[in-house]
Order: C-alpha cells, then sequence, then structure tokens
C-alpha cells in the first residue's frame, strides 16, 4: 500500500543513488525516467495529503519532501545538461589500447570531433567519461596520477605521458645491438648506462612497483644484462681481459678494460684488417705461399684491362741461331723469320 512515507522512501532512493555515484554519468534516457519518476511521486505526495489533511505533522511532511524533491531534481538536471554528451554515442569511441603514435593521434582525432559538437558541459561529461573508460593497459596506468579536466589537457597527457618515444622494446633491442665499434671504452660504457638507466625507469613506472625492492630488483636485473652486453660488445682483444676478470659490475669491466691500455685505434685497425683477410680481399704473404703468384696474375689482369697486349701472331715470330762461316772460320749470330 502506497503512504506518504513509502512515497518519500521512494524519493530518498533516488536522490541517494545520485548522491552516491558522482562520478557517474547517466545516458539521457535514464536521467529523462527518473525526472518523471520523481514527478509522479511527488503528485502522488500532495494526493495523499489530501486525505490526511487533519495530520498535525503534515507541514513538517511537506517542508521535507519538497526540499527532498528540488534537491533530487536539481542532480537529474545536471545530468541532463552534462548528458548533452550521449554515453551510448561515447561508448562507441574505439578505446586507447597501445602506445603508439598512430593509435594516440587516430583516438585523439575521434574524440575531437565528437567533442566539438558538445557544449561545455557535455565537453566536460566527455573527457570525464574518457579518461575513466577509454583509456587502457600502459595508458591508463601513466596518466592515474595527474588530473585530466578537458581536451587540451588530455592530448598533452597523452603525448607526454603516454606516448613514449622510447618503449621498453625498443630499448632492450638498442641494447642487445650494442657495439663498441669506433667509440672508446668509456663511451662504450656509458651509452649503456644511459639505455640501462631508460630502461629502468620505464620499466618501473610501467609495472607500477612503488617498494625499493621491487625498484631495485628491475634495477639488478637490466644491470646484469648490460654487464653481459658490455662483454659481448668490446673489441675481440678486451674480451678476453674482460671475461678473464669476471667483473660483477659494468664499472668493474671498464676499470678492468681501461686498465689494459689496449688502443681503441690500433684494436679497430686491426679487427678491420682482420674482417678484410678473412673475406679475402687483402692477404700478407706469410699467410698466403701463393700470394705472389696471384697477385702477379691479378696484376697482369689489371695491366690487360688497361693496356692489352696485339693479338699473337706465330708468322712474325723470330728465331736466333749460330752459323759458321767455312771460308773464314768465324761464329755469328743470325735471325730468321718463319712465315
Amino acid at each position: 500500500m502506497i503512504s506518504i512515507n513509502s512515497l518519500h522512501k521512494q524519493l530518498e532512493n533516488i536522490y541517494l543513488t545520485f548522491i552516491k555515484n558522482k562520478q557517474r554519468i547517466y545516458s539521457i534516457e535514464n536521467n529523462q525516467k527518473k525526472l518523471n519518476n520523481i514527478k509522479q511521486i511527488k503528485t502522488q505526495f500532495f494526493q495523499l495529503l489530501q486525505q490526511n489533511s487533519n495530520d498535525d505533522s503534515i507541514v513538517g511532511k511537506i517542508e521535507n519532501f519538497n526540499t527532498l524533491y528540488y534537491n533530487t531534481k536539481r542532480l537529474i538536471l545536471a545530468q541532463l545538461n552534462m548528458s548533452n554528451m550521449d554515453v551510448k554515442t561515447a561508448s562507441a569511441l574505439s578505446p586507447l589500447v597501445n602506445i603508439e603514435e598512430t593509435s594516440i593521434r587516430d583516438f585523439i582525432n575521434e574524440i575531437e570531433a565528437y567533442h566539438d559538437l558538445l557544449n561545455d558541459a557535455g565537453k566536460t561529461a566527455l573527457i570525464k567519461y574518457v579518461v575513466k573508460a577509454k583509456i587502457k593497459n600502459l595508458a591508463q596506468t601513466r596518466i592515474a596520477d595527474i588530473t585530466i579536466a578537458n581536451f587540451d589537457q588530455l592530448v598533452s597527457a597523452l603525448y607526454t605521458r603516454v606516448r613514449a618515444a622510447e618503449t621498453s622494446e625498443s630499448l632492450q633491442l638498442k641494447l642487445f645491438q650494442a657495439k663498441q665499434g669506433r667509440k672508446s671504452i668509456a663511451e662504450f660504457a656509458s651509452d649503456l648506462e644511459q639505455i640501462a638507466q631508460k630502461l629502468s625507469e620505464i620499466n618501473i613506472k610501467d609495472q607500477n612497483i612503488n617498494d625499493a625492492n621491487g625498484r631495485k630488483i628491475v634495477k639488478d636485473t637490466i644491470n646484469n644484462i648490460v654487464l653481459n652486453q658490455f662483454k659481448i660488445g668490446v673489441h675481440d682483444e678486451l674480451k678476453q681481459v674482460v671475461n678473464a676478470s669476471r667483473p660483477k659490475t659494468l664499472a668493474e669491466a671498464l676499470a678492468v678494460a681501461s686498465a689494459s691500455n689496449l688502443d681503441n685505434q690500433s684494436i679497430f685497425f686491426v679487427n678491420k684488417t682482420n674482417n678484410y683477410q678473412k673475406s679475402g680481399k687483402f692477404k700478407k704473404k706469410s699467410d698466403n705461399p701463393q700470394g705472389k703468384k696471384n697477385y702477379e696474375k691479378q696484376g697482369n689482369k689489371n695491366n690487360n684491362s688497361q693496356n692489352p697486349r696485339k693479338k699473337y701472331d706465330k708468322k712474325q715470330e723470330k728465331k736466333v741461331f749460330t752459323v759458321d762461316c767455312e771460308h773464314c772460320n768465324q761464329t755469328s749470330d743470325s735471325e730468321e723469320i718463319k712465315n
């Protein structure tokens, strides 16, 4: 049976629903339904009051009901003003799942197209909805500690906090491909330290590691990988020296390599020469017994290509032979041309 108290309770429940879920944005249909509902409750309430006009407490009940009614109506109307941003339309927006620049750009463009159609209240509601419901996974973790109230702040957060110039994957690839090359030992070690620092920061942030022990584990793991890459990436002559000392940190490995007094440029030249030798482009005589012969062949080939010899003609061959003169007993050389 409907009573004044039960109607007051129904209205109170609707009011508390909005109070307890202030951050929630309801659809236009839901808010309109609630608004019609409280109007019906008000009509029924005053109909029952006419039947209970002799009740001494009626004035106090009317005041309490009216206060509750107008507070509830205010909350619903505020939602309706915000709901110029329709939840159904907003929910159709594509979520931001990864942090690739192309994905972020497409995500922003899609939001902007709908954002520009809304009034101020609707724009605020849209950004609030997007931040809570449309940004997922790692992207959500990276903006969890900042406040985003408008579209400009959203764009700034996505490009400065979400999109990383270097991801964990790109830094790992860069680390595993690192070689000393023409760098000095100290320069190579410095490059590895910078990669390690960035990699540690990104992993700690992405995994949301807040305790000191967890941070230490991440840093120690990455430092061990960096040390191993230093031992792999230095020049061959240094590898033996560094590995033999069994360093436990990059600093120890760098100290051992530096103390070896192996000159960087001479090592690079030797390595380059060895590479030529391995490829067969250049060989020492001692390494190639037939080097002279090969060189001569190569030289003749080059000379032939630059100054080609005339075709050999047997008819022009000259032969030298000795002739004894019977009259004067003298010997002389003669040339015969074969025709």
